[in-house]
């Protein structure tokens, strides 16, 4: 009977329930386990982490790192599993090979690795989302629930790098440029939270992102690249799907939060099963767009194929094989996409920049020194937008100010060569 990729070779043990978190070890090599076998293989790892799968219960991570009681036997690494192993007393039987994830590739095969920051760390595009996804989710939780607190200044700053690192890593992969443009406005904004003037080095956003990337991870960041960047002549992978990159990582991360937001009594009108759907589908095709970019990253297209499968068996659909579950991900978003069809009034290619949804994500509120502390969706007009000279509520000035902070005015938006009266009503009413 097959058992989990964390099932160690020395344990006969059957699994326990399905796969549902990933075993992590110092260099970010992982597999994905049972909450019996996690916990076993979490034991014996020296600074080994776990995290929750997306379709894993409540707690479940919690769960297996409280059962992992230390063994006196400690590995550094999952790879030294398929040889130090400690071997029972016994007939001779044939080891079982730990699945891993994130070693089986060379060290510099990922366009990402060609950053001195990427390639010091290696990080996989798995642990990337991760860490984006739980800095996400804990400034969401934050704000809905305490939007006031001292904590949201370190938490926005904590959802900016890792978001922005995530987007980052994606850019460098796909040579995607909607994506190499939300990485240098992540990098912008982190240097605004940060506090830097325009002469402070670096005078990049992007290179920004990276060395507080390397910083947080106690590398030196030294050049933007390690060696000569070598130009790429190819043509950047084409994005598979409709929406834009930018646009799906953000829904990747919002599902993900508000799956969890869901659970909570405060949030009774959350769609949860909805939310937990979109966020396979999100996820998984982020894991293939990254692995169909890099065929060298093993590891990606493994995640993307247990998400596929995964998404599969929330469907209640029979399981197919990896290369079938990976291209089922992208149908059912296609699917999915063609339900919101309606929802989406806008051309895909829209003058305002909304993508087809009608929105636009803007910055609303600013600090007095110019930091933006706050944005969200408002309504695009299907074009490049000006403001009313004429408006009442701020004077024609487009913005409106209170104590310590300056608000964007919406009550006089108006499309670029519209009728330049005060015609709009304000937004909400």
């Amino acid at each position: 009977m097959a058992r989990c990729p964390a099932a160690l070779p020395t344990d006969p043990t059957p699994c326990a329930g399905p796969i549902v978190v990933t075993v992590l070890d110092q260099d970010n090599a992982g597999a994905d386990g049972c909450e019996h076998h996690a916990a076993r293989l979490l034991a014996v790892l020296d600074r080994g982490r776990v995290f929750a799968l997306p379709h894993a219960p409540a707690g479940a991570a919690h769960r297996v790192f409280k059962a992992a009681a230390p063994q006196d036997v400690r590995l550094h690494h999952l790879a030294d599993l398929a040889y130090n192993a400690p071997m029972k007393r016994g007939p001779t039987r044939p080891r079982t090979p730990v699945t891993l994830k994130g070693t089986s590739v060379p060290v510099g095969q990922h366009p990402e690795h060609a950053v001195t920051a990427y390639r010091n760390e290696r990080p996989s595009i798995t642990r990337l989302i991760l860490e984006a996804r739980w800095a996400h989710f804990r400034l969401t939780d934050t704000l809905e629930h305490d939007p006031d607190s001292n904590a949201v200044p370190a938490l926005r700053r904590f959802q900016l790098l890792h978001a922005g690192a995530l987007v980052d890593v994606l850019a460098l992969r796909t040579q995607d440029p909607d994506l190499y443009e939300a990485a240098r406005d992540h990098g912008a904004l982190l240097r605004k939270v940060d506090g830097l003037a325009l002469d402070h080095h670096p005078h990049d956003g992007l290179n920004h992102l990276r060395a507080q990337y390397a910083r947080l991870h106690h590398h030196a960041h030294g050049p933007a690249y390690r060696a000569p960047h070598a130009t790429d002549d190819s043509l950047p992978h084409k994005r598979p799907f409709r929406r834009s990159g930018p646009r799906l990582v953000r829904q990747m991360l919002d599902t993900y939060a508000w799956a969890n937001l869901g659970l909570t009594p405060l949030f009774p009108a959350v769609d949860v099963a909805s939310e937990q759907r979109q966020h396979l589908m999100t996820r998984g095709l982020l894991l293939d767009w990254a692995a169909t970019a890099a065929p060298a990253d093993n590891a990606a297209a493994a995640a993307a194929a247990t998400a596929g499968h995964a998404l599969r068996a929330f469907d209640r659909r029979p399981a197919l094989s990896d290369l079938r579950a990976r291209a089922y991900l992208l149908d059912a978003f296609r699917d999915f996409d063609d339900q919101d069809e309606d929802d989406h009034p806008h051309p895909h290619d829209c003058a305002g920049r909304c993508d087809g949804t009608g929105e636009v994500l803007t910055v609303l509120t600013w600090e007095h020194h110019g930091t933006a502390v706050h944005q969200e969706p408002i309504q695009c007009f299907g074009a490049p937008t000006a403001h009313a000279p004429d408006c009442t509520t701020c004077d024609g000035h487009g913005f409106t100010y209170t104590s310590g902070y300056r608000e964007l005015c919406l009550d006089g938006r108006i499309a670029v060569n519209g009728p330049v009266a005060t015609t709009v009503s304000p937004q909400g009413a």
